[in-house]
């Protein structure tokens, strides 16, 4: 179930971790959906062409990685290397391409939740030399 902060201006709405969206390319830990200042609505909906009912990202998703992963270069192909805020991603190929969708091993998200704040983190494991905290 979504997430909803608010105060007097502003309200936000969040899909927790394991909620929704859980494709390779956007961090789970950062999905706010929707956006109130006053009322007002200040986020849509990322759409293509051709594609009835898939997007690419909504509200202000966020992204580690465009070009390149932590790991991504030392890995063998069929290895795992980090995206940032996901987990594990499988590389599939000697090129990192952040739009195509990747087999994940998810990250395990803590999630601590208040009327008005809201923290999520994560702590990866050591994968090809690298591990990240995420708060």
């Amino acid at each position: 179930m979504p997430l909803t902060l608010s105060n007097a201006r502003l309200r936000l709405h969040l899909d927790l971790p394991h909620e929704n969206y859980q494709r390779s390319r956007f961090d789970w830990s950062g999905k706010i959906t929707q956006v109130f200042f006053q009322g007002i609505p200040l986020t849509a909906v990322e759409t293509t062409a051709g594609e009835p009912g898939q997007f690419y990202g909504q509200g202000f998703y966020n992204e580690f990685g465009m070009d390149a992963l932590p790991g991504f270069q030392e890995a063998n192909i069929g290895d795992w290397c980090h995206k940032i805020g996901v987990g594990l991603v499988r590389k599939e190929s000697e090129t990192y391409l952040f739009h195509q969708d990747y087999d994940i091993r998810p990250a395990t998200f803590e999630v601590k939740a208040e009327p008005e704040r809201c923290e999520i983190s994560c702590e990866s494991e050591l994968v090809n030399g690298y591990a990240y905290l995420l708060h």
